[in-house]
């Protein structure tokens, strides 16, 4: 029996095609979909790494940046390990309601950024999706 039998992986890579910062990211995942009624749901999660380069952009404080409040910080590449759920709902054979939440534990390499105050990141959204 495969492992992946009741779901699906998933992986992505991401690269900064102007070279703005020259970050990379690549993200694996491991997702399960479930029918309740109308709705159908996917739940899963996986890890994504970002690029030293990527980190820096995103939480690293250089040293024209520094002020009282906001030391200088180089992070590394980081592992960061998330949790997903997406829900769709058909309303009419044209229409349906898609929702999608995440959680994403950050970690030492953002949190210990004096930009950064939490742990994790929630996020969560929902779109209406018209099919022609």
């Amino acid at each position: 029996m495969s492992p992946f039998r009741y779901g699906e992986s998933q992986a992505s890579y991401l690269t900064d095609v102007n070279d703005a910062y020259g970050g990379h990211e690549v993200d694996v995942g491991y997702y399960v979909p479930t029918d309740w009624g109308k709705a159908n749901f996917n739940f899963g999660g996986g890890v994504t790494w970002q690029s030293k380069d990527l980190t820096d952009h995103n939480v690293g404080v250089r040293r024209n940046e520094v002020r009282s409040d906001r030391a200088f910080y180089a992070p590394d590449a980081a592992f960061i390990p998330h949790l997903d759920l997406s829900i769709i709902y058909p309303l009419t054979d044209s229409f349906a309601i898609v929702g999608t939440s995440g959680v994403e534990f950050l970690p030492a390499e953002y949190s210990d950024s004096p930009l950064i105050d939490e742990d994790y990141v929630l996020s969560g959204g929902i779109v209406l999706v018209y099919t022609f």
